[in-house]
This record gives C-alpha cells, structure tokens and sequence, in this order.
C-alpha cells in the first residue's frame, strides 16, 4: 500500500511521457525523454518533498516515507 500511494504521488507529479519502472522492493527507474540533468532535478525535487508528506496509518503504528534520488544522463 505504501509503494501504490508513493508510485501515485510520483507519476501525478512526472510527465505524461516519462516512464516510471520499478527495478524491485522499493527502487524504482524513471526514464525521462529530452530532459537535461539540471530539468530532471525539478520533479525529483517535487517528489521529494511531497514523499516527506505521505504517512499510512495502521492500528497504532504510522509509517512515514523517505525518499532519494540520483540523477544520470
């Protein structure tokens, strides 16, 4: 459930042509057409921040997100 709502999160924030893959556990690729490094930064950025915001909430136990990212062209 917490990959589904990160996955969700990641790809309303990414562009309708760029392709989110995961490699597996909780790593995932994101291919980005036409888009220098210094472009890629800005969404990564977005999904940062908004990742520090997702919790699930399971009887009495909260899980929080983190979040890291590298960049390669």
């Amino acid at each position: 459930e917490v990959l589904r709502k990160f996955v969700k999160t990641m790809t309303g924030t990414l562009r309708e042509v760029d392709v989110v893959a995961r490699i597996g556990g909780d790593e995932f690729a994101i291919l980005m057409p036409e888009t220098s490094v210094a472009e890629a930064t800005v969404p990564l950025e977005r999904i940062a921040g908004l990742s520090r915001t997702l919790t699930l909430e399971r009887e009495d136990l909260t899980i929080c997100l983190t979040f890291s990212a590298g960049v390669s062209a």
